[in-house]
């Protein structure tokens, strides 16, 4: 989800997963600005919606809800 620094892969289902689990904790998020974070949310939706994995309205970094 973040090509330049080759982080959140979204290539398969289990690295879509992680990046899930990953960038939804405040910790990992919060380094990123709003803008910034609501981008790499969206592909990382983008790229689980395309596989089939659905995302709630709820999940995510507190900043993108």
């Amino acid at each position: 989800a973040i090509p330049s620094e080759y982080k959140y892969p979204l290539d398969t289902e289990k690295h879509i997963r992680a990046a899930m689990g990953y960038f939804s904790k405040p910790g990992n998020a919060e380094k990123y600005s709003t803008k910034e974070q609501k981008s790499i949310w969206r592909r990382i939706k983008k790229a689980a919606k395309k596989i089939g994995i659905e995302v709630s309205k709820k999940s995510g970094p507190p900043s993108v809800e």
